[in-house]
């Protein structure tokens, strides 16, 4: 259901694209072809967040990132929402719980999303999140990973954290089977500081009026970090 719905509006985006430049469609059309490669056979899947976790790691392992938490609100924009929030509540998750997650169980629970090779979440801005990919691993009996980040900035902290970085790059290697190459590390933030530096341009233009875009464009423009 979800691969379906990924498919239509990846072709839809495509389309639009062909006819006329639009940063909207090129943004969305981006997302959903990784969310489509996580089906691909014999495709690395961890399951992250991607506007909290740094997607350079996932990108010098050649691993696939799956946001789950951003699917199940793809899902929840469709008429199968409702249905798959109730799928999870059959099976005793609390209407309590965070629609997304609920969302996220269910579509799970009915095998709409590809199978996680890896978990990963940090402990910055949601704990249902970290407790729901506990839920995951414990369903698809792969691991999790949490990524802890402490409210406090000092060199114990970074340093403590710049472990974790290190044992989590280790493990995303070894899922995706090979060894971890800081070259192809050190690549990907190249890119990511050039993607930064272009996506800081942009908002920049925001600041004009009239602004060279409208409404629906400038909020893809002012939230793309999130992809990169």
């Amino acid at each position: 259901m979800l691969k379906s719905v990924l498919e239509f509006v990846e072709k839809q985006t495509a389309a639009s694209l062909q006819q006329k430049k639009s940063f909207r469609a090129a943004w969305y059309n981006e997302w959903f072809r990784l969310f489509l490669s996580a089906y691909e056979p014999g495709a690395k899947v961890v399951y992250t967040s991607l506007y909290a976790f740094p997607m350079e790691i996932l990108a010098a392992c050649d691993v696939i990132p799956f946001d789950f938490e951003v699917a199940g609100s793809i899902i929840s924009s469709t008429d199968w929402g409702v249905p798959t929030m109730a799928e999870a509540e059959s099976r005793g998750y609390s209407t309590d719980l965070c629609s997304f997650h609920r969302t996220d169980l269910g579509a799970l629970c009915r095998n709409d999303f590809p199978v996680p090779d890896l978990l990963l979440t940090t402990s910055y801005y949601c704990d249902g999140k970290a407790k729901t990919n506990d839920i995951v691993a414990h369903l698809t009996g792969k691991e999790s990973l949490l990524l802890y980040a402490p409210r406090e900035t000092n060199a114990d902290s970074i340093h403590y954290v710049a472990e974790q970085f290190r044992q989590i790059a280790g493990r995303v290697a070894e899922v995706a089977g090979h060894p971890f190459d800081e070259d192809r590390l050190k690549d990907a933030v190249r890119h990511s500081n050039r993607s930064r530096k272009s996506h800081l341009k942009l908002l920049d233009a925001l600041k004009n009026r009239p602004s060279p875009w409208n409404g629906s464009e400038s909020h893809c423009i002012r939230h793309q970090r999130k992809s990169l």
